[in-house]
């Protein structure tokens, strides 16, 4: 079976924010049943700093910062998966 998710997150603060980091785990873990063909992190505005690691169960963390005037802030993940069939004992 495959999957394409969009999943957005989007905040609107009610005054100007002139720096903000955050971390985000929006990338699908991959296992013997979920394939992932694409993934897409889509963020506006568009942050100075990036950076991924992995934490310790695995999990694919992005870390951004924004370091500009905005009141504004939306995260877009895009993932396109394949999800085969598990066979029970």
């Amino acid at each position: 079976m495959k999957y394409r998710i969009v999943h957005t997150t989007a905040y609107q603060y009610s005054a100007p924010v002139s720096l903000c980091r955050n971390q985000v785990m929006l990338t699908p873990r991959e296992s013997a049943a979920v394939s992932c063909q694409s993934h897409r992190l889509t963020i506006r505005p568009h942050p100075g700093q990036t950076s991924r690691r992995t934490d310790a169960f695995g999990n694919s963390v992005h870390v951004f910062s924004l370091e500009e005037n905005h009141s504004q802030l939306s995260i877009t993940a895009t993932s396109r998966l394949t999800i085969s069939e598990r066979t029970l004992p």
